[in-house]
């Protein structure tokens, strides 16, 4: 998953990468709808999420 977007309690658009397509994909309680399909290139993968461990290290260690 590239990302996803919450839009209401039950619903929500995500961007799935599958070999060289990008996939736009609504997403609610009644289902998976495909909204387009594109070029994977149009959608750089974000960066990787840190570790909210070390997140707070971080913020420990700048804190002394």
């Amino acid at each position: 998953m590239v990302a996803r977007q919450q839009l209401s309690r039950g619903s929500s658009v995500a961007v799935v990468k599958v070999a060289d397509r990008a996939l736009v994909l609504g997403v609610s309680d009644a289902g998976v709808s495909l909204l387009a399909d594109a070029d994977a290139t149009l959608f750089p993968e974000p960066p990787p999420a840190e570790n909210p461990v070390g997140q707070a290290l971080k913020v420990f260690r700048s804190a002394r």
